[in-house]
């Protein structure tokens, strides 16, 4: 009698789990067509909501890729690039295969692009990032031609930014600091409309590090006379290429360093 009340008992449970069971595959389902109704009328921040309610249900399940992408979709769709981005960057680096889903990448490159200012100062990690997006995209899909321009822009962005900066280091008289930045410029962009002010601006540095530690020398170290005339070759050479006003500039260091050297003959 006990086993058959036990067994009894068993199979009313076992019901009981299927019927909840149930319940939520149900209600899955139902809150997946309440969102891609909620889609089709463009209410996406109410789609988004909803696939986040359905997001707990199904994390155990392969579904939940699926569920997360069509939540981030929501945010494309409505253009909030800011919560697309980060939810399709944590899609890509949680589940590594979506770096070769067309779709995913291509909406995260989109969305990170369309986080950049393209009037203003960009913010040099995200020009960093849509620049190794696209680089894993052509590499994966194929050479895309608009990907490549928005990465070209990147490009220019990066060095306008970092000729902005070594020029706030010249301003503050920090000219160790610029020859670096300019060489490190010079290193990653081998043509690039800014070279001319790039190097310019090195040789400028180089000048005063020059006066600045030698403007009271009375010694006889060779060594000081060789960089003043190196310097003075390089001004010369400067001079051919450079405007008027630069002209001037370097006609006073010249004079500069001209009587630096003088004290050694």
């Amino acid at each position: 009698m006990r086993f058959i009340l036990c067994s009894i008992f068993f199979i009313i449970c076992s019901s009981e789990n299927s019927k909840n069971e149930e319940s939520i595959h149900d209600k899955i389902i139902r809150l997946e067509a309440k969102a891609e109704k909620s889609c089709k009328k463009k209410n996406f921040n109410e789609a988004a909501d909803i696939y986040g309610e359905i997001v707990p249900l199904v994390l155990s399940t392969d579904k939940v890729i699926d569920i997360k992408i069509k939540r981030a979709d929501c945010y494309f769709d409505n253009k909030d690039w800011q919560i697309s981005e980060i939810l399709y960057s944590a899609l890509v680096n949680t589940y590594k295969s979506l770096k070769f889903n067309k779709d995913v990448m291509y909406k995260l490159i989109k969305s990170t692009y369309n986080l950049i200012p393209r009037n203003e100062e960009c913010d040099i990690s995200k020009c960093d990032k849509v620049i190794k997006l696209v680089d894993e995209y052509n590499e994966n899909f194929g050479k895309d031609d608009y990907f490549t321009d928005i990465s070209s822009e990147m490009f220019k962005k990066k060095q306008k930014k970092a000729v902005k900066n070594l020029k706030n280091y010249y301003d503050d008289h920090e000219y160790k600091s610029v020859i670096f930045l300019c060489d490190e410029f010079t290193r990653q962009y081998t043509i690039s409309e800014y070279s001319d002010i790039v190097r310019f601006t090195r040789l400028e540095a180089e000048c005063n590090i020059f006066i600045k530690e030698n403007g009271k020398y009375k010694g006889d170290d060779v060594n000081v006379y060789n960089d003043g005339v190196n310097l003075l070759l390089k001004i010369e050479e400067e001079e051919r290429y450079c405007s008027k006003k630069d002209n001037k500039k370097l006609g006073s260091y010249r004079k500069k360093i001209e009587k630096i050297i003088n004290r050694f003959k």
